[in-house]
């Protein structure tokens, strides 16, 4: 494919007081092998080195910074969103990164299907020095499934222009679940596609909102979940199984406060979901977080993710062998 025939994408980096890690983030964008890209830096007036580190990528044109106050992670990524030109965006936080081909993927997975407006892929979990520490497993798209539970990896998410042209700007009201708000919002007026294979790495330190926890990420879960159940968008389907989903919703967040060891908030959310008098077998993993542990059970958790993931991947690809089959007999 000739270079001038690529669609260009534009990559917005929200930044603020991590000089430590965004010239990792920026190398991982600059190296990749595509060269159709713009790289919006939207800094929040950082105090530490951040400015010196993109000082050193003053002669390059394809990048563009900006550091000036703002209201938040989401402000700057609609900052950076507004000023862009490319047909396909995405963002990067400062202390995560792309991995190698990524771009070139991701994209090519778009031109291939002119259908899909917005792809994502696996991640990876890593410590501050970089190395590996855990994998996050996405899954096969479904309306009712992200309802339960965000499993589109933020970093690893590029989406075509009309994406946020139909769905607006993040929610500046939100600090945690900014992401998962937005999939949610979108999820009724563009089509998601999990394309396999690990796109991008997450980086678990102490300031990450990551690591934030249950306190800070529960009160926006809910909002935005009860928000796209009450959208007048969302399929009868949907609709329909309302209840279930509110039960799934409160055992999930009743799942979170025990990861964090707060058994209090966990029976809180317990008494909640039964409420919806409906039994869930999400309540497997939150009497097993509550008698086993974290340990234990995230190890088990994150084989069922995997299982569930590749188990949607071989159910699509033997779906696409019958359609084959049925199109050319014989």
């Amino acid at each position: 494919m000739l270079e001038k025939k690529l669609p260009l994408v534009s990559i917005t980096v929200p930044s603020y007081n991590q000089g430590r890690f965004i010239k990792e983030t920026m190398e991982s964008i600059l190296n990749q092998d595509y060269a159709a890209i713009e790289i919006l830096v939207m800094d929040g007036g950082s105090k530490d080195d951040t400015l010196e580190v993109l000082g050193r990528y003053a002669g390059d044109s394809r990048i563009k910074v900006k550091s000036e106050r703002d209201k938040g992670q989401a402000d700057a990524i609609n900052k950076g969103f507004a000023e862009s030109k490319g047909d396909i965006i995405a963002w990067l936080n400062s202390d995560d990164t792309y991995l190698p081909g990524v771009l070139a993927k991701q994209v090519g997975f778009l031109l291939a299907n002119p259908e899909i407006d917005l792809v994502y892929a696996d991640a990876v979990y890593t410590k501050v020095d970089g190395t590996h520490c855990g994998t996050y497993f996405a899954r096969q798209f479904s309306h009712s499934e992200l309802c339960r539970l965000c499993f589109i990896p933020q970093p690893t998410v590029f989406m075509r222009r009309q994406v946020y042209e139909r769905n607006g700007p993040l929610d500046l009201s939100l600090h945690f679940a900014l992401d998962y708000e937005y999939w949610l919002r979108a999820m009724f007026h563009s089509r998601f596609a999990y394309n396999p294979g690990f796109v991008a790495t997450y980086r678990l330190h102490d300031e990450s909102k990551t690591v934030g926890g249950a306190p800070n990420f529960n009160p926006e879960v809910e909002r935005a979940v009860v928000r796209a159940l009450n959208d007048q968008a969302a399929p009868e389907a949907l609709k329909k199984d309302r209840e279930n989903l509110l039960a799934d919703l409160y055992l999930g967040l009743g799942n979170s406060c025990l990861r964090g060891a707060n058994r209090k908030d966990a029976l809180a959310n317990l008494r909640k979901s039964m409420s919806h008098r409906t039994f869930r077998p999400r309540l497997f993993w939150f009497i097993s977080y509550y008698l086993l542990g974290v340990p234990a059970t995230n190890a088990l958790a994150q084989k069922w993710t995997r299982w569930r993931s590749r188990r949607g991947l071989m159910e699509r690809t033997m779906v696409g062998a019958r359609e084959r089959s049925a199109s050319h007999p014989g």
